[in-house]
C-alpha cells in the first residue's frame, strides 16, 4: 500500500467532512485500494497527523472522509500534507481470532481428518429422505451420475465430521451441483439451515442470482459488508441483500436465525460469529471455490459449528462441504515470505492426505470426495492439453454442437482445429515506477484478430449460423499495464464491449472467444525459464486455457514460452495440429539466433583443421534448392503449415548440420520430408529450430 504514498501535496475540500485526494495510476498493478482503507494526512510544516477513511475511488484520485474537529476547523487549502495508504489488516485480525477459536475448541484434529468408521453413519430421518426419489430442480443433472452421487452424499452426511470435498475441474458444473444440493436440502430438509461461503462477492453473488431461481428471496439473507456500494448488487438479488435506500443495513439476531440460507464471504462471517449462533444452527456450512481461499479464511466458517463435549473434546455439529479446484488458481499471498505457507489451500492440502487420495483402482471414496468428470464449455481440442497435464485425462467433452462454432473460420490454418498459437516476438516494455509490463507487437496483433471477428457486420461476426456480438468475446493478458494498453487500443476503433482482464479475472468465467496475450519476450541470447515469470505458474496456465468455448487465440514468444514444459507442451500440439503462425518479429529473431551461432560455428571451424569439418562444395547449389524450396511451400495450399520453416538460411543451415553430422550435404527436398523431420522433433519434445540451434551451439563451444 506504500507505493501509494505521496508528500507535499494539496488537498481538496468536496463539502459534508469529505476531501479529495489525487493518486497518480491509481489502476495500475499494484495493491488494491478499497472503500474503508484508512489514510494517514500528515501537516508538511508542523507534521501534525489525522486520519481518514475512504468512501469513494476514481481512476485517479480517492474520497476520503475526515472527522476530527482540529483538522475541520483549521484546514487550509493551500496547505501541504504527506499522504500515506495505511495497511487494511483486518482479515488478518479476523484470521488470528479463527486460529484462536480453533485452539480453544481443540478441533486441530478433525482439520487433519483419518479414516474411521464412525464417520460414516448418516442420520436414520436422512437416509430415508436420499433412498427415495427426488424432484430435481435441474433436470440435466439427473443425467450425470457423479453429481448425483455428489448431492447424495452430502446430504447423508456421509463423511462427517470430516470435510466433504466436491472436485471440480473446469467447466464440470461445480457450481451447479452445489446450488442443485442447496435447493434439495431446503427442499427436502425443513428444519435444516445452510451457510454459504466464498472467497469473493462476486462468487456469492452468482451463487444468489442461481439460487433465487428456484428458492423464494424471503429465505435467502445475502449479506454484505460495509466496503460493498449498493450500486455494485445486480438486481436480481437485491430483494435478499442487506441495502436498505443504499445504506448497509445488518439484520439482528433473531431475524437471520429465521433465514433458511445465508450467503457471506469467508470474512463476513466473521460478524455471524459475534452473535453467538447456536453450534448446532447451521446443519450444512459450504465453501465454495476453496481452492481460491487461505487456509486461515477457511476456519472462520468452521467455528460456527464448533463444540466441547464432556470429554472437552471438539465437534463439528455440522457438514463442512469444500468445493472447488486445487488444479487452479490459490490465494493471492502478497508477501514472499509467507507464500509458501499461506499460498496452499485447506482444499489443496486435504487432497494430499490418505483420506482423499485415490484408491488402488483409481477410484476417489465416494463418501469424504467426488471428482466430476464431464466438461460441458470447451470443444474437446481446447480440453486435450489440460485435460492430460492437470486431470490425468479423466475430462469428457459433454459441450454439444455449441462448442463447433470456430470450426472452419477463414482465419484458422487448420479448419478444422479451433486454435491458433501466433509466435510473435515483440519488446516489452514498462512504465516509470511502475512494476507492470505491455508488449504493443502483441496489442496490435490482438487488435487485428477482434478485427477480423467482428468485421463481418458491425459489431458481429458469423460463424455458420452464429453471431457472436463484443460481449462472446473476451481478452486475457497476465499483466495490468498489457490490459489497459489493449483496453485503449480497442476503444480507439470503437469497440468498448470486449472483456479485458488478468487471468484472475476471469477464474470462474467462460467466453465464445479468448485471446490470450502472454506479454514476455526478450532478446534470444536472455531466452531462460527465469525471464517468463509467473507465466510458469502451472495454475495459471491452466486457467487461462479452459476459458474458451469455441475458439482459442494464443499470441506469445514461443521461443521464451518453450522453455516451460506446459507451454512447450501446448506450442507442440498446436505444431502437431496445425495451429502454429509465425509473425515476421518471430521470424526476425529466430534470424538472429542461427546468424549468432552460424558466426560463432564459422569462427570455430576456421580455427580446426578441415578434416573435421569439410567445406560442402555445393553450397551454392543447395542456397538454390533452399530457395526454390522456400518459394514452393509459401506458394502451395498448406504454406501456414511450413510458415515456421519459410526462412531458407534455417533449411540451408539443416542442411548443412546433416552434411557435417552424417559425412554428406542434404537438403529437405519434398514435402513428406519435412513433415516426418518436424514430426520427429516436435515428438523428441524438441522444436525444428530448438534442434537446429542446440547442434550449432555445441558445434560452436566444443574444444
Amino acid at each position: 500500500m506504500r507505493t501509494y504514498d505521496t508528500y507535499k501535496q494539496k488537498i481538496v475540500y468536496k463539502g459534508s467532512n469529505m476531501f479529495r485526494i489525487e493518486v497518480p495510476d491509481l489502476a495500475d498493478d499494484k495493491p488494491r485500494v478499497t472503500i474503508n482503507d484508512k489514510i494517514k494526512l500528515i501537516h508538511s510544516q508542523n507534521r501534525k497527523a489525522c486520519y481518514g477513511i475512504v468512501v469513494s475511488k476514481g481512476q485517479k484520485h480517492v474520497d476520503v472522509k475526515i472527522k476530527q474537529k482540529w483538522f475541520l476547523k483549521r484546514f487550509n487549502g493551500e496547505d501541504l500534507y504527506d499522504i500515506r495508504f495505511c495497511f487494511h489488516n483486518y482479515s488478518l485480525q479476523c484470521g488470528h481470532y479463527a486460529i484462536q477459536l480453533i485452539n480453544e475448541y481443540q478441533l486441530t484434529p478433525l482439520l487433519f481428518p483419518e479414516n474411521k468408521l464412525n464417520y460414516n453413519k448418516p442420520k436414520n430421518d436422512v437416509y430415508c429422505i436420499i433412498t427415495r426419489n427426488l424432484r430435481w430442480f435441474n433436470p440435466d443433472i439427473e443425467q450425470n451420475d457423479q453429481q448425483k452421487q455428489a448431492i447424495l452424499n452430502i446430504m447423508g452426511r456421509t463423511a462427517h465430521p470430516a470435510p466433504y470435498i466436491l472436485f471440480g475441474p473446469p467447466g464440470t458444473g461445480k457450481t451447479a451441483t452445489l446450488v442443485e444440493t442447496v435447493c434439495q436440502i431446503w427442499d427436502n430438509m425443513a428444519s435444516s439451515h445452510i451457510l454459504i461461503c466464498t472467497p469473493s462477492n462476486t462468487a456469492a453473488d452468482e451463487i444468489t442470482k442461481r439460487l433465487v431461481k428456484f428458492v423464494p428471496p424471503h429465505e435467502i439473507y445475502r449479506m454484505n459488508s460495509p466496503t460493498r456500494q449498493s450500486i455494485d448488487i445486480d438486481h436480481s438479488i437485491c430483494d435478499c441483500t442487506n441495502f436498505v435506500e443504499g445504506e448497509t443495513v445488518f439484520l439482528p439476531k433473531d431475524m437471520i436465525m429465521l433465514k433458511k440460507i445465508v450467503i457471506v464471504t469467508l470474512i463476513s462471517c466473521i460478524r455471524l460469529l459475534s452473535l453467538k449462533l447456536w453450534e448446532s444452527h447451521f446443519a450444512y456450512v459450504f465453501i465454495d471455490e476453496a481452492g481460491q481461499a487461505t487456509e486461515v479464511e477457511s476456519l472462520i466458517p468452521l467455528c460456527l459449528m464448533s463444540s466441547k463435549d464432556d470429554g472437552h473434546i471438539g465437534k463439528l455439529q455440522g457438514q463442512l462441504i469444500m468445493s472447488g479446484d486445487p488444479q487452479q488458481l490459490g490465494p493471492v499471498i502478497v508477501s514472499n515470505r509467507a507464500r509458501p505457507l499461506l499460498g496452499q489451500s485447506m482444499l489443496e492440502r486435504l487432497m494430499k492426505r490418505p483420506l482423499y487420495r485415490k484408491n488402488k483402482d483409481g477410484s476417489y471414496d465416494s463418501r469424504y470426495i467426488t471428482k466430476l468428470l464431464k466438461n460441458y464449455r470447451s470443444h474437446d481440442s481446447i480440453l486435450q492439453i489440460p485435460n492430460k497435464l492437470f486431470y490425468e485425462d479423466e475430462l469428457l467433452t459433454c459441450a454439444g454442437d455449441a462448442t463447433n462454432q470456430g470450426i472452419g473460420w477463414r482465419y484458422l490454418p487448420n479448419k478444422k482445429f479451433p486454435i491458433i498459437f501466433h509466435a510473435v516476438c515483440g519488446e516489452e516494455k514498462s512504465k516509470q515506477k511502475c512494476t507492470s509490463i505491455c508488449n504493443m507487437e502483441e496489442v496490435k496483433i490482438v487488435v487485428q484478430y477482434v478485427e477480423k471477428l467482428l468485421k463481418s457486420m458491425p459489431g458481429t461476426t458469423k460463424f455458420e449460423n452464429k453471431v457472436f456480438t463484443e460481449k462472446d468475446i473476451a481478452v486475457i493478458t497476465p499483466y495490468k499495464l498489457q490490459e489497459k494498453k489493449i483496453e485503449q487500443a480497442l476503444h480507439k476503433i470503437c469497440i468498448n464491449k470486449i472483456a479485458v482482464g488478468t487471468v484472475e479475472m476471469f477464474q470462474g468465467q467462460e467466453r465464445n472467444v479468448i485471446i490470450l496475450s502472454t506479454v514476455r519476450s526478450v532478446s534470444w541470447e536472455k531466452i531462460h525459464a527465469s525471464n517468463i515469470g509467473f507465466l510458469t505458474n502451472p495454475k495459471r496456465f491452466n486457467v487461462a486455457l479452459t476459458r474458451a468455448q469455441a475458439l482459442l487465440i494464443v499470441v506469445g514468444n514461443p521461443y521464451l514460452l518453450g522453455k516451460d514444459d506446459n507451454w512447450q507442451s501446448f506450442i507442440g500440439y498446436c505444431r502437431d495440429n496445425g495451429g502454429y503462425l509465425t509473425s515476421k518479429s518471430a521470424r526476425d529473431q529466430n534470424n538472429c539466433k542461427i546468424h549468432q551461432l552460424s558466426t560463432q560455428y564459422e569462427r570455430r571451424k576456421r580455427s580446426r583443421k578441415p578434416t573435421y569439418f569439410p567445406v560442402d562444395k555445393k553450397c551454392a547449389d543447395n542456397v538454390k534448392i533452399a530457395k526454390n524450396f522456400d518459394k514452393e511451400a509459401s506458394n502451395s495450399h498448406s504454406s501456414a503449415r511450413y510458415e515456421e520453416n519459410e526462412n531458407f538460411s534455417m533449411l540451408l543451415l539443416q542442411s548443412q548440420l546433416n552434411g557435417n553430422m552424417n559425412g554428406s550435404p542434404k537438403i529437405f527436398g519434398t514435402e513428406s520430408n519435412l513433415n516426418e523431420t518436424t514430426v520427429h522433433s516436435l515428438s523428441n519434445g524438441e522444436s525444428l529450430e530448438a534442434q537446429i540451434i542446440n547442434k550449432m551451439h555445441h558445434l560452436a563451444l566444443a574444444d
